[in-house]
């Protein structure tokens, strides 16, 4: 794709929209010419093309580690980091370097965010927040909601224990919770005595 524009300089190629340098001198290996815009500008070679990385895919200014930090909001543009002036960065300082891994998977079907690193037998999953091992539908409810209420915990709505979407979530009391358990648990057990033996041994 040719990047090169009237104005005689080029726009990197992964699509970040920014001006690219005239190279100063012709290397094969980085595909540049002399006297030719750059195709990318430094760093940028990796991103896909695509990818909102200069206006900030960062919404919520968490760090993109999943360490789960709040990163800071950049005081400039630095377009080799794909810092934008006033937007959250994408990583806390030196985080860029560690795994890429996402937290949480999202299913299209359900819209379930399915917790994607530690899960324990019962699939509830964890993660390290300022030192503490915190349950993730917790953490991920209070680091994009807000505090869980003194006295209340959080109910899956989808029933689905590794879920960790706001939206799946209530905040109600202990007892509150356990009942509606105990009543999903029934209707479980209904609709598998209800079902034609053909189907159970399928």
């Amino acid at each position: 794709m040719d990047t090169t524009t009237a104005k005689g300089y080029g726009l990197c190629a992964c699509g970040c929209k920014q001006k690219t340098k005239i190279a100063k001198r012709t290397d094969k290996v980085h595909g540049r010419v002399k006297g030719e815009p750059n195709r990318f500008i430094q760093g940028h070679q990796g991103r896909k093309p695509g990818e909102d990385y200069v206006t900030g895919s960062n919404p919520y200014g968490i760090c993109a580690c999943g360490c789960g930090t709040i990163t800071p909001i950049s005081a400039k543009t630095r377009s080799v980091y794909g810092h934008v002036k006033g937007k959250p960065v994408r990583f806390i300082l030196g985080h860029q370097f560690r795994s890429k891994k996402p937290e949480w998977i999202v299913d299209q079907a359900t819209g379930c965010w399915n917790w994607n690193r530690y899960r324990d037998r019962d699939g509830y999953g964890s993660t390290r927040t300022d030192g503490s091992l915190l349950l993730a539908h917790r953490a991920v409810y209070e680091r994009l909601v807000g505090p869980i209420p003194e006295g209340l915990e959080l109910d899956h709505l989808c029933f689905n224990t590794s879920c960790v979407n706001p939206a799946h979530l209530e905040p109600v009391t202990g007892a509150e919770n356990l009942r509606r358990e105990q009543s999903h648990r029934k209707q479980l057990k209904a609709a598998k005595a209800a079902s034609p033996p053909e189907l159970l041994a399928a």
